[in-house]
């Protein structure tokens, strides 16, 4: 059994175990004699298609397991499948990180995504904005802020989800007089940057990371009727959800035009199409002139007070960016610059794209889990972890360091990510 030595150096060769480094290496240093490995260089070992380096980073992992005497539940593998899904069906830019945080898991993933920017955006403000988070956690939150002299802390108490959020990022920024000249990154705060994001190379005014579909409602509608409006938004609990999201498509159409009459000049230029594309999560990058557009027609006046409301935005944001961008958003130029990466088995929104991974509250899944064990260890939220910092956790944080080493080598024995990218057969024993 490979004992603590050998374990740091199978697991982090000669230097560091990183979350978040520059992609500098070139694919042959991300095999295993690699001196960094990072969290965006682990996705990028898993989706490419490269079974010797899939290989060597699972071998990493399951050393440590085995050093540290926990079971990983992975023996020989046959690789016959297919491990790929067919893919063929001045303050320049301000960050908006939108967090609801209830306990220490979910501090730990809005840390991750904090350094994360901070890594590969080092001069760029961010504005963190507290959604309704517990006051005892809100008080952790504003400490760990406040050690940034280029951040700003704002709490919205009333949680409206990412889009109140969103809304009470651009309050905060007007309060301070900023004059936001390249405009706005608008993210979720368990959403980890896998590299710099291309902020001076945008392709549109209103830039989304990941395409989903969404409605489109039909051409002249009938006038907004608020008490109509609200009685639908309550969600009547005779009426299926696939009904309702067409009424609230159209209800929500009606009130916009009613309430922003800007859309006058844009209203045919998104209805009757049936459906089209919208941006996963409601993330997106916005120029000034985006940014501006979006507040015009209406982007941050939904009331969003479930969950449903949210998914419900996800779809029909559509609308935004068809209006803002319809010359751009064509065959020839799309204006979404990321793209899920799937492994077979993998579901539509768990995935890692290029730029980002976006990491889900109730997931215990395999990435999950490896960011928690990263965040146990890294002592001085640098995104780094070498072997002594792997070694002092172990000393004097055993109980710590025990639980996510745990919680990792258990989730890799029920859901191995390294069995699909090599095209192992689920009957087939793995990695003797």
């Amino acid at each position: 059994m490979t004992r603590w030595p050998l374990l740091a150096a199978a697991l982090l060769g000669t230097a560091k175990l990183q979350v978040g480094a520059l992609q500098t290496q070139s694919s042959a240093e991300l095999d295993a004699q690699a001196e960094t490995w990072s969290f965006s260089g682990l996705i990028d070992v898993l989706y490419s298609d490269d079974k010797h380096r899939v290989r060597a980073a699972h071998n990493r992992i399951t050393s440590l397991c085995e050093a540290n005497d926990l079971p990983h539940g992975v023996e020989d593998c046959d690789e016959t499948l297919d491990s790929r899904v067919d893919e063929s069906s001045s303050r320049g830019f301000v960050f908006a990180l939108v967090a609801h945080i209830t306990d220490n898991r979910s501090f730990g993933m809005f840390a991750q995504a904090y350094d994360s920017i901070r890594h590969y955006h080092p001069g760029n403000s961010i504005v963190v904005v507290d959604n309704a988070s517990p006051h005892t956690i809100s008080a952790q939150v504003l400490d760990f802020v406040s050690r940034d002299r280029n951040a700003v802390y704002a709490r919205e108490d009333t949680s409206g989800f990412e889009i109140g959020g969103y809304a009470r990022a651009l309050k905060a920024a007007r309060k301070r007089g900023w004059s936001v000249r390249g405009g706005w990154v608008f993210l979720q705060a368990t959403t980890m940057l896998l590299q710099p994001l291309p902020l001076d190379s945008l392709p549109c005014k209103v830039s989304s990371f990941i395409e989903m579909g969404g409605p489109r409602p039909p051409c002249d509608l009938p006038k907004f009727n608020r008490e109509t409006y609200d009685a639908v938004r309550t969600h009547p609990p005779d009426m299926g959800a696939t009904e309702w999201y067409r009424q609230m498509t159209n209800h929500e159409f009606r009130r916009l035009t009613y309430e922003f009459p800007l859309w006058e000049h844009y209203e045919k230029l998104v209805c009757g199409q049936g459906g089209g594309p919208s941006a996963m999560h409601n993330m997106f990058i916005a120029t000034a002139e985006g940014s501006s557009g979006l507040e015009d027609l209406g982007f941050f006046s939904f009331r969003l007070e479930k969950k449903e409301d949210s998914n419900f935005v996800e779809g029909f944001n559509g609308v935004f960016l068809a209006a803002l961008d319809s010359a751009t958003n064509s065959a020839d130029l799309s204006c979404f610059i990321d793209k899920e990466r799937l492994l077979v088995g993998q579901p539509r929104g768990s995935g890692p794209g290029t730029f980002i991974h976006k990491q889900h509250g109730g997931s215990k899944g395999f990435f999950a889990s490896f960011l928690g064990f990263m965040h146990a260890v890294d002592a001085n939220s640098d995104t780094l972890v070498d072997d002594a910092e792997i070694a002092d956790a172990k000393a004097n944080r055993p109980e710590q360091f025990g639980s996510a080493l745990g919680n990792l080598c258990n989730t890799l024995a029920l859901e191995d990510p390294f069995k699909n990218a090599l095209g192992c057969s689920h009957s087939s024993a793995a990695f003797r």
